[in-house]
């Protein structure tokens, strides 16, 4: 297939998105088709609007999303229009913005994680917006969802939210899950043997992401803490943000930041604290499809974590992890962490079993396949 795929942001870097945006168009070149890009559409962002957004911030003291207004988004689709290669069969995008705006008969097919009804006052970039901004979002959106030929959603959560917000067909809409953004082909040997290595005289429990509050860092914190009342030798390892002196002066915490994959000491510290780490735990108050979780299980470590937005399309119960309403006390999920560290058995066992979640289901190559049956029969 001939796809140009479009997006805000430079879909060439592996650091757009967290990588999600990257790896889509660098995986269906792989399997074979002829890729093109039109990006970093937010480059042609007019000047009146960044001091309309700091206009609402500083005066209304309220938040405006300059990429849902109209006038902008039209700009994106003259652009689109206008570098469009005209043997392009279809048109992809990693959200629906550069649709909403888009009338041309080219079959246009976006892949996203969310519809933006169901992010409103989730995730804090999406709060105390304006009535300019909520109007003028969900107006896009849906004729987006109008303009596109399918939508293609990470999760049924998302899916079921375009449906009951914006009342669309059953039957343009698909689920497919991402991807793990991170080029790894370890065997079950292999694995099994990387278990089998893992430290028992203690449970080190892996926090990971660059929004604390959001992904549930202070519960995770109180988690770790109950375990160790109950006689576990917990211990929680934060990488991506600073928690703050409080957390960092816990003797049980280890916190190393931003670490970054792009150069080879930090690849090697990455190893290490992956190497030693037991569960994955995102005790998480708002998400839609974190990648994060099948990253780890692509190393055999299991996520303890919650039900909220997307999740359940990666994790299930007792395979590849263990979910928990975001309303249970940390106490339940320290239970729980507790019971399975302590029977070694059964340890094991949900590590093979996560890593078989994502050699099976959670790997781009899984998804590209799914994802292209449908471009085929759309085109």
């Amino acid at each position: 297939m001939k796809i140009t795929y479009v997006s805000s942001f430079n879909a060439k870097s592996i650091l757009s998105y967290s990588g999600t945006g990257y790896y889509i168009p660098a995986k269906l070149k792989q399997a074979g088709d002829q890729i093109e890009y039109i990006g970093e559409l937010r480059r042609i962002n007019p000047i009146s609007q960044k001091v309309k957004y700091n206009l609402y911030k500083h005066v209304s003291k309220k938040n405006y999303l300059i990429e849902r207004n109209p006038d902008v988004l039209q700009l994106w689709a003259r652009k689109i229009e206008k570098e469009l290669n005209p043997a392009t069969q279809l048109i992809m995008s990693y959200s629906s913005q550069p649709f909403s705006q888009l009338q041309i008969k080219t079959p246009k097919v976006f892949w996203s994680d969310a519809v933006f009804a169901s992010m409103i006052n989730y995730y804090p970039i999406y709060s105390n917006l304006c009535s300019e901004s909520v109007t003028d979002g969900n107006k896009m959106e849906k004729q987006a969802l109008i303009n596109t030929d399918m939508a293609v959603f990470s999760s049924q959560w998302a899916a079921k939210e375009a449906i009951k917000h914006y009342n669309v067909p059953q039957e343009k809409i698909k689920v497919v899950n991402y991807g793990a953004n991170i080029d790894v082909d370890f065997t079950y040997n292999q694995i099994s043997s990387m278990v089998k290595q893992k430290p028992l005289h203690e449970c080190n429990l892996l926090f990971m992401g660059v929004a604390w509050y959001r992904k549930g860092g202070d519960i995770a914190v109180e988690i770790t803490r109950m375990l160790r009342e109950k006689g576990i030798n917990a211990n929680l390892t934060i990488v991506g943000l600073d928690p703050g002196r409080e957390v960092e002066s816990l003797d049980y915490v280890r916190s190393y930041g931003f670490i970054s994959k792009s150069d080879p000491a930090g690849q090697n510290l990455f190893r290490q604290i992956v190497a030693h780490s037991h569960f994955l735990l995102l005790p998480t108050r708002a998400d839609c499809t974190p990648i994060v979780y099948s990253e780890f299980n692509a190393y055999g470590i299991p996520a303890i974590t919650t039900n909220e937005g997307g999740i359940p399309s990666l994790i299930t119960n007792g395979v590849n992890g263990y979910m928990f309403n975001k309303s249970d006390s940390p106490n339940l999920f320290a239970e729980k962490i507790a019971q399975v560290f302590s029977d070694k058995k059964r340890y094991t066992e949900l590590c093979i079993s996560s890593f078989n979640e994502f050699k099976t289901r959670l790997n781009w190559e899984s998804s590209i396949r799914q994802l292209r049956s449908i471009l085929l029969e759309i085109i």
